[in-house]
């Protein structure tokens, strides 16, 4: 893993934490996944594509009124440019 590659997942996670969650931004969820991004909340099942993903954020974010949040990466793997993040909040 690159160094760039880690500073340009970190930044992703910035957009995350600041826009989505921050400002509650959740059309910013556009530069943080892909249109085939899937997500495993725990708990839960697998939720795939960008608009799922949405909904899923909206949803926890108003029913838990999150309004900040930290992420903490406790592992990432690097395959060409695709990046698998295991996180904590």
């Amino acid at each position: 893993m690159s160094d760039n590659a880690l500073q340009e997942l970190c930044a992703i996670n910035r957009i995350f934490e600041e826009e989505v969650v921050g400002k509650g931004n959740f059309a910013a969820l556009d530069l943080v996944y892909t249109t085939t991004a899937r997500i495993l909340p725990p708990g839960s099942e697998v939720i795939a594509g960008i608009e799922n993903i949405r909904s899923f954020w909206m949803k926890a974010a108003a029913d838990l009124g999150v309004t900040a949040i930290q992420l903490r990466t406790a592992e990432v793997r690097f395959v060409g440019e695709t990046a698998t993040e295991i996180g904590r909040e």
